[in-house]
């Protein structure tokens, strides 16, 4: 891999490891971490463009396991309703409208799901 290849999948690895970190927190957590402008929106496209760009960049760095997994929170995030990223009727440039948003249900295994790659995907950045 050329040294901007790794510096990119670096740099992308880093951002996936701290959108993980938003997204396995609780709903008000979320809220405040993101602010109150689209932020379940922003979360789910963050997310979803960051896995997309470590696993094209990535090379054989991550195991074959650790691929599944972020493939599968990809999925989860895809299969989130319009209720749990824009919910009709509510303001998304509010804290309001952007709680009621994080707290539907179908957050839920996508929060489980960000707790569970925590540990298997660190930040290349992260002081030890």
């Amino acid at each position: 891999m050329s040294d901007d290849a790794n510096d990119d999948y670096l740099n992308y690895l880093s951002q996936l490891r701290k959108t993980l970190e938003v997204a396995s927190a609780d709903p008000v957590e979320q809220c405040e971490i993101m602010g109150s402008y689209n932020a379940p929106w922003e979360l789910r496209t963050d997310a979803r463009d960051f896995i997309g760009s470590v696993l094209s960049l990535q090379r054989g760095q991550l195991s074959a396991a650790t691929v599944d997994r972020l493939n599968e929170f990809k999925r989860l995030l895809g299969d989130l309703p319009d209720a749990a990223v824009i919910p009709e009727g509510e303001s998304m440039t509010t804290f309001a409208g952007c709680l009621v948003a994080f707290k539907h249900p179908s957050w839920i295994p996508v929060r489980q799901s960000a707790r569970e790659l925590l540990p298997v995907v660190s930040d290349p950045f992260a002081e030890p």
